[in-house]
């Protein structure tokens, strides 16, 4: 479906399968007007986005089973489109999950610092809780001790950039 852009430019809409409190994740941390992702270098994750698109399907997928509970709409510009292509494999759809689950984490884990240098007490469950609220994301749509696990594993793993004062 073709649509206008700011700059008069005709968008190319695509939607690609996510966890639901992803998308809500993704949409107020880049303040996606109507939940659509406009791509773009400018961030992070439009350059992802472009890092994922192909000319066409060149992938077997069997075995490879997608099950996400949402969709996030994603606007291209046909320059793009020409550049990379319009389609995301069964493959990189999982790789953006992962890279949008990572961004999740990393950001709670500086939201979790930052609260724990005014408050040494407060506990990762009140902090991701707090977090959860910031980001308008429903609680009791997500497994929340899952969230807790997987912010530990990543953690402990040193995945995550450590402070010192």
């Amino acid at each position: 479906m073709a649509i206008k852009g700011k700059y008069n430019d005709n968008l190319i809409s695509i939607t690609i399968p996510v966890k639901s409190y992803l998308k809500q994740y993704l949409v107020c941390r880049y303040r996606l007007r109507n939940a659509r992702l406009r791509v773009s270098s400018r961030n992070s994750i439009g350059v992802f986005v472009l890092k994922t698109l192909e000319r066409a399907s060149t992938h077997n997928h069997k075995g490879v089973k997608i099950a996400y509970d949402s969709k996030l709409t994603i606007d291209l510009p046909e320059n793009i489109l020409d550049k990379y292509g319009y389609f995301i494999s069964k493959e990189n759809v999982y790789f953006f999950n992962q890279f949008a689950q990572e961004l999740f984490i990393e950001h709670f884990d500086m939201y979790y610092k930052t609260q724990k240098r005014f408050n040494e007490k407060v506990e990762i469950k009140t902090s991701l809780s707090d977090f959860l609220f910031d980001f308008d994301i429903d609680e009791n749509k997500i497994a929340f001790e899952t969230l807790i696990k997987q912010y530990q594993r990543y953690r402990n793993a040193g995945h995550l950039f450590e402070y010192h004062n």
